[in-house]
């Protein structure tokens, strides 16, 4: 999933995640604005210190100041950890945050999410019948994409 927005596009996102903020009585400030706009101006996954390379003077350049963006924008649905490889995509709508399986290519890095919903909820169906209190489920598919495939 090639983020790579364009200025309109971004804008829109940007307003859709003032709307979520506001909802959960947040404040999109603008350290997390920016670093939302990181990820969707991103055209694959990226990591926090990519994030801080481009922070161009907004807000303290420290690594805990992105971590701690990020991890705002991942508790309120607008962005995504991708675990196996510690890199941040944007989500943009409701739909997408449910959307919890990627596929991911090893050779360009790109990130595709699907809906998974059957499995997901078979895998959290099984782990409720072995008394498993679940937090969150994550797949991540590993291989190369169509373009990058030998």
């Amino acid at each position: 999933m090639a983020h790579h927005a364009t200025i309109d596009k971004v804008d829109n996102h940007l307003k859709y995640a003032e709307q979520i903020a506001a909802h959960h009585n947040a404040r999109l400030t603008p350290i997390r604005r920016h670093v939302y706009k990181c990820l969707l101006m991103s055209d694959a996954p990226i990591g926090a210190y990519q994030i801080l390379d481009m922070l161009d003077g907004v807000g303290a350049a420290k690594p805990p100041t992105v971590y701690r963006a990020l991890d705002w924008l991942i508790d309120l649905g607008l962005a995504k950890k991708i675990e196996s490889i510690s890199k941040y995509m944007a989500k943009t709508s409701q739909e997408e945050a449910q959307q919890l399986a990627l596929l991911l290519c090893k050779t360009c890095g790109h990130a595709e999410p699907f809906d998974a919903g059957p499995v997901l909820e078979s895998i959290g169906d099984f782990a409720k019948s072995k008394g498993f209190q679940k937090d969150q489920t994550v797949i991540e598919i590993i291989g190369q994409c169509s373009e990058h495939r030998t």
